[in-house]
């Protein structure tokens, strides 16, 4: 396969991947913490409101959706691209932490929040990509 076609597939998956799991764990957050029955979630002011006053956990369970997705979905990007692994891995930390500042800009939410998800996208997209062992990521085959 051309590598460019590889290399853009393997992003796209490791995006699909990384989406998904942070969704799925965006629901599990809203299942086990709903939030108040009245809550427009349309309306930025009240939804801000309930972020800065609201419980925590719901918020935990983002930043574990944003850690098991980018660790996944950089894996696999940097497991399918078949060469420079760190490289397709951050790319995929990159689109999330630049789609998590724009949300962050959207809505006021509490500062640990905004660090924490800052912070965290980047390392574990490395680390996710450092989890692939070199022969793989190379594109070697193993016996």
């Amino acid at each position: 396969m051309n590598p460019l076609l590889r290399s853009i597939l393997a992003v796209l998956a490791g995006l699909v991947v990384c989406a998904v799991l942070i969704t799925g764990m965006e629901v599990v957050g809203i299942l086990v913490a709903p939030p108040p029955p009245d809550l427009n979630v349309q309306d930025p002011e009240a939804l801000s409101e309930y972020l800065k006053t609201g419980p925590m956990t719901p918020l935990l369970f983002v930043l574990a959706g944003y850690f098991i997705g980018t660790l996944c979905g950089a894996w696999l990007a940097a497991r399918l691209s078949g060469r420079a692994p760190i490289l397709h891995g951050l790319l995929i930390g990159v689109f999330f932490l630049a789609a998590s500042a724009a949300n962050l800009s959207r809505f006021e939410h509490p500062a640990w929040f905004s660090v924490a998800c800052l912070a965290l996208f980047l390392p574990v997209a490395w680390l996710g990509a450092r989890l692939v062992p070199r022969r793989l990521a190379s594109g070697t085959p193993t016996s």
